[in-house]
């Protein structure tokens, strides 16, 4: 999905969120080249509560240079 955001529809960056209680999802945007930049403080609202969210951004450049090293 990454390569169709950026190759298909010419997006610049493309920003995912995150639940901190669920640190999997972290791992997998960390995987894919994301980096952390920030957290947004009380912004999803789930079973009466609120969380916090972990913002995580690509950039189409980082993704080309991690394509061009075969990562």
């Amino acid at each position: 999905m990454v390569e169709v955001g950026f190759s298909l529809l010419g997006l610049r960056k493309i920003t995912a969120h995150y639940l901190p209680h669920n640190p999997a999802s972290g791992r997998v945007l960390i995987k894919l080249g994301f980096v952390q930049e920030g957290v947004l403080r009380k912004q999803a609202h789930k079973w009466g509560e609120s969380f916090d969210l972990i913002a995580a951004g690509l950039l189409k450049e980082e993704w080309e240079q991690r394509k061009s090293r075969g990562e």
